[in-house]
């Protein structure tokens, strides 16, 4: 008798703007035949396959969705004989709503204001969350208002994923990489 495959493990979702990059772990099954990949708008239940065809890779690249909007998805693996696996773990995916064109760096403040009051210590995260490096030569960050306090000027580039985080302490008047 036939025994169907095992379900697919290690479902992962990345997100982007409008579209889900699903990846999960290769099955070991000789009689392998490709896999189905099933959504959900509700956890638990209501899949609807979104592949036409078997899918003979690990991955898949959901481009029908709604930014903003909770999908859930499985995947099954399918043997020669038509038989299908249960399906894998559940995950669930929110594509985001913002658009991050090429060479966008993010600049955000991660030590804000205590209690409105403004502290001697300054932080910022400076994130390249971009598939290439960013040049970074000429960019200037700026402590003060109508004047200058301190300044740090950069030259160089920052690397995909990479993370520089300044501090800035107003009493020593210096700006440092962390």
């Amino acid at each position: 008798y036939n025994i169907a495959p095992s379900s697919p493990t290690g479902l992962t979702a990345q997100t982007r703007y409008q579209t889900i990059n699903l990846s999960w772990n290769a099955n070991t099954e000789l009689d392998l035949a490709g896999y189905n990949v099933y959504r959900s708008t509700v956890s638990g239940t209501d899949y609807v396959k979104l592949n036409s065809g078997l899918l003979s890779s690990t991955t898949y690249q959901d481009t029908n969705v709604i930014t903003g909007t909770t999908y859930f998805y499985v995947v099954s693996a399918i043997d020669n004989t038509a038989l299908e696996s249960a399906y894998s773990s559940e995950i669930s995916a929110v594509p985001p709503d913002l658009i991050l064109p090429d060479g966008v760096i993010v600049i955000s403040e991660i030590m804000y204001d205590p209690n409105g009051t403004e502290p001697d210590e300054e932080w910022v995260e400076i994130y390249n969350p971009t598939g290439s490096p960013v040049d970074l030569t000429g960019w200037e960050i700026r402590d003060g208002n109508s004047y200058v306090e301190s300044s740090l000027t950069f030259v160089g580039t920052i690397n995909p994923g990479q993370v520089i985080i300044i501090s800035d302490s107003n009493s020593t008047n210096t700006m440092t990489l962390a």
